[in-house]
């Protein structure tokens, strides 16, 4: 399962253990002439209002380069999405999408009150800021999602005094744990040396030799 569906999941279940909320439909792909137009996550009643939710979870890199101003500086680890490309889809197609008349056709029997429907987000992310570099801050930037640092592969041997870990994609939303398998700086860099030849950029852990825990991307381009 993709880690936007894992998400999901889990705030689909968060959602059906609320009282207040009466479940109608998640992943609603909505088609017209055998194509897709996009996909509806999630619609419920919450005291009787009729909501749709839209999940997002991302993982985002402050890049001062790429754009003009700071909400542009967040970039994808691959430099191939960027938070302002999310928030104009999320205004331009995947809210709209509730209005286009195939999604009238589809909710017909259920006579909704499109009218007075709340559209809403839970957007999360995960943000990394450069090694070793202060970065202000601001709204409507949460400072409570920075997790960690990025830094360049060709600049790893800065930190090749501390242990290493690469979680698999599924567990970069997990809180870094102790129990896992530390490896060396050498082995580390074998690790992961396929991915930054194949343009990717991976999410790792370390442990200092005090045993401070972080969690940084290794990118390959440069900044």
């Amino acid at each position: 399962m993709r880690l936007g569906n894992r998400v999901e999941q889990f705030i689909f279940e968060c959602l059906h253990q609320n009282s207040a909320i009466e479940w109608l439909e998640s992943n609603i792909q909505i088609f017209e002439d055998k194509i897709t137009l996009g996909e509806l996550d999630c619609v419920f009643f919450e005291n009787k209002t009729f909501v749709h939710l839209e999940i997002v979870y991302k993982f985002y890199l402050y890049d001062e380069n790429a754009g003009n101003s700071q909400l542009e500086h967040w970039i994808g680890p691959n430099r191939k999405d960027s938070l302002v490309q999310k928030l104009e889809k999320l205004q331009q197609k995947q809210f709209p999408l509730l209005f286009h008349p195939k999604v009238r056709v589809h909710f017909k029997k259920r006579q909704l009150d499109f009218e007075n429907i709340q559209q809403k987000t839970i957007f999360k992310a995960q943000l990394f800021v450069p090694f070793q570099k202060e970065i202000e801050i601001l709204k409507p930037i949460n400072p409570e999602c920075i997790k960690g640092f990025y830094i360049h592969f060709e600049a790893l041997f800065q930190i090749k005094a501390n242990s290493f870990y690469v979680p698999s994609k599924v567990n970069w939303l997990s809180e870094i744990r102790k129990d896992v398998k530390w490896v060396s700086y050498d082995i580390f860099l074998l690790e992961i040396e396929k991915d930054i030849t194949t343009q990717k950029s991976p999410l790792c852990w370390m442990k200092t030799p005090k045993d401070k825990l972080e969690s940084f991307f290794v990118v390959w381009w440069n900044f």
